[in-house]
């Protein structure tokens, strides 16, 4: 739920993430570093979740220019798993590390893991 575990996140699997989906409930968080270590990992495609994530996506786009990754603004968390399904290749990994909590489209952060667990799965949210 804040940018530091994401960053965590990313480490813990360096090289095998292929999509990362992040974004929620806004809290100003700083996002640079979330950026440089998406940067660093040579991630392909960042399906960003508003509102939090629009930011994400606009510091990305910012900070990459051209030769950053694939940075798509999703509608939601279930438009943002279906571009993932899509984007990441099979056998590489789609990171859901949001980097912002989940207040205002979910009561907290379990409904929104067993939410991406529901659409991962093929069902609804």
């Amino acid at each position: 739920t804040a940018p530091e575990a994401a960053v965590a996140a990313l480490e813990a699997f360096r090289g095998s993430v292929a999509t990362l989906i992040a974004g929620g409930h806004d809290r100003g968080y700083d996002f640079a570093p979330l950026v440089e270590a998406i940067l660093a990992d040579g991630i392909a495609t960042v399906a960003c979740v508003p509102p939090s994530g629009l930011r994400l996506a606009r510091d990305l786009r910012a900070r990459a220019g051209s030769g950053g990754p694939r940075v798509v603004e999703a509608g939601d968390l279930a438009e943002a798993v279906a571009l993932a399904r899509e984007a990441t290749p099979s056998g590489r990994t789609c990171l859901f590390s949001p980097a912002s909590p989940s207040y205002g489209a979910f009561r907290d952060f379990k409904e929104r893991g067993e939410a991406f667990r529901r659409l991962v799965a093929g069902g609804a949210p």
